[in-house]
């Protein structure tokens, strides 16, 4: 009779041992299926609404990596965002109101572990998944 595998689908023979292989091999692929998945997601409403630049592209990718890096090591995903940010100026257009909101350095750097900032006019929440970046 064969082993069962830590990789296959039949939990029935299992033993404390093979549950443990199982959910670390899990835990430890199902994190990069997201990145990935969420990756491909973006390409391709960014691919539908050409009208979104390739700066606003690449401050969006900037913050998914940097979110993503930050779950595991705050300071390097700090690092990251100082780098690749460094000299940008960052205006987020409000939905409510429709004014912009420049980002300073503090908020940029809490971007790491929120989604939202909040309008210096309105005191509404700009969410940052929605493409509200203004060009300049």
């Amino acid at each position: 009779m064969k082993k069962i595998q830590s990789k296959d689908f039949n939990d029935v023979f299992l033993t404390e041992e093979d549950y443990s292989e199982r959910w670390n091999y899990y835990y430890s692929k199902v994190p990069l299926l997201l990145i990935y998945s969420t990756g491909i997601v973006i390409r391709l409403y960014e691919e539908l609404f050409d009208e979104i630049s390739e700066d606003v592209k690449l401050i969006n990718k900037a913050f998914i990596l940097t979110k993503w890096i930050s779950t595991f090591d705050h300071f390097h995903g700090e690092n990251i965002i100082k780098n690749l940010l460094e000299d940008v100026e960052i205006t987020l257009k409000c939905e409510e109101c429709y004014k912009s909101t420049s980002l300073n350095d503090v908020q940029i750097l809490d971007l790491q572990y929120n989604s939202h900032v909040e309008c210096k006019h309105c005191g509404e929440y700009i969410r940052l998944s929605e493409y509200h970046f203004n060009d300049k």
